[in-house]
């Protein structure tokens, strides 16, 4: 059987760089390269930011997307 996932995706406007980004200890990296960061938040709830700009969740409830928005945008700088 498939799991179905729910997906919002969202583009900054400024590109985004991986090399010494963190993002807590609540995350589990999945992937980590300089073109995308693929991390786990829980049990298939995951977060893939790509290197242009892009962000997509993966099983994420609106305020906790809203949320990570934010800290998205304090850690690369990033216009919202």
């Amino acid at each position: 059987m498939q799991s179905a996932f729910d997906l919002n995706a969202y583009h900054f406007s400024k590109r985004m760089h991986f090399k010494n980004v963190s993002l807590g200890n609540q995350f589990k990296v999945l992937l980590h390269t300089p073109y995308e960061l693929v991390v786990e938040k829980a049990d298939k709830q995951y977060i893939f930011l790509y290197n242009f700009g892009s962000v997509v969740f993966a099983n994420w409830e609106a305020k906790e997307k809203e949320e990570m928005i934010q800290t998205l945008s304090n850690i690369f700088s990033l216009n919202t």
